[in-house]
């Protein structure tokens, strides 16, 4: 299992992210972001607070250009759709029921891929266009160099987009995987949501559920602690993320909780024991 890290310093300084060899940033630390920083492997993180805070996501073109602009800075290795979380403290802000929240998910995880596509082809256009210009005199037919464009076209040049599985019950996130349809593709890398706080005996209910009805999908968990990510759900997950990465130890009173959320350090040795747990977690398995 791969363990990210969240991390909200997003520099090339001394609490930046070049010090994580795996990360997780949230969409809100680099929405106005006009430089590059030194980052390694990443995930973004879609930032479902704004849900939490009674706001609404910006538009999915524009979470796409986001996407697109910095897939190249660093290594970003999935990036999450923008779900609507399926925990009561969420349905409370919205308003609406589990059910809604499954499709607001899925209506904005087709339009963000489509966008992607539509900055790329339109990027490689104005490549070639420039390429044209720059290395012949002659005139070009704009059709031709649309069709060339569109015919080297490959999915697999865009950055990922994880699909996220939303609900409360087992059931539920059965349910929104089913709706997905040909979507969720064979070995899809696939998030599962609304785990956080979760008993255990549900989490790995609910993974064992998903994973009965598609072994062959990669499934990332979102926001899970160390209590959570025991061996028994480790081996169902691919993947998985928490920011609880550099919060103070429990010796500490929780006013000080935060006290060294900016010390990477202590960021690092909250990641290395569950990486430790997890190699501990495969050799017991093997």
């Amino acid at each position: 299992m791969l363990f990210f890290p969240g991390w909200h310093n997003v520099n090339s300084g001394a609490s930046g992210t070049k010090n994580f060899p795996r990360i997780c940033i949230s969409y809100n630390r680099i929405e106005r972001r006009k430089s590059a920083w030194l980052i390694n492997d990443w995930l973004l993180d879609c930032g479902f607070t704004r849900i939490m805070n009674g706001k609404s996501y910006p538009s999915t073109k524009k979470y796409a250009r986001t996407i697109y602009r910095w897939a190249n800075n660093g290594n970003l290795m999935g990036a999450s759709t923008r779900d609507y979380p399926c925990f009561a403290e969420a349905l409370s802000k919205t308003k609406l029921d589990i059910a809604t929240h499954q499709a607001l998910t899925i209506h904005r995880y087709h339009p963000i891929k489509k966008h992607l596509k539509d900055i790329h082809l339109e990027t490689m256009m104005g490549m070639q266009i420039d390429y044209i210009e720059y290395a012949t005199d002659c005139e070009y037919n704009i059709d031709n160099v649309v069709d060339f464009v569109e015919s080297e076209y490959i999915e697999t040049d865009l950055p990922y987009v994880i699909p996220i599985l939303q609900g409360s019950k087992p059931q539920d996130y059965i349910n929104h995987l089913s709706q997905y349809g040909d979507r969720v593709v064979q070995n899809s890398w696939i998030g599962v949501g609304s785990l956080k706080y979760r008993r255990n005996s549900e989490v790995k209910d609910i993974l064992t559920r998903i994973k009965l009805q598609r072994p062959d999908l990669k499934l990332h968990e979102f926001g899970l602690s160390k209590k959570q990510l025991v061996s028994a759900i480790m081996g169902l997950l691919f993947s998985a993320d928490s920011q609880a990465a550099g919060f103070a130890s429990k010796s500490l009173s929780k006013s000080r909780k935060y006290e060294n959320s900016n010390n990477p350090a202590f960021a690092l040795a909250y990641a290395q024991q569950i990486d430790n747990n997890v190699i501990q977690n495969n050799l017991f398995n093997l």
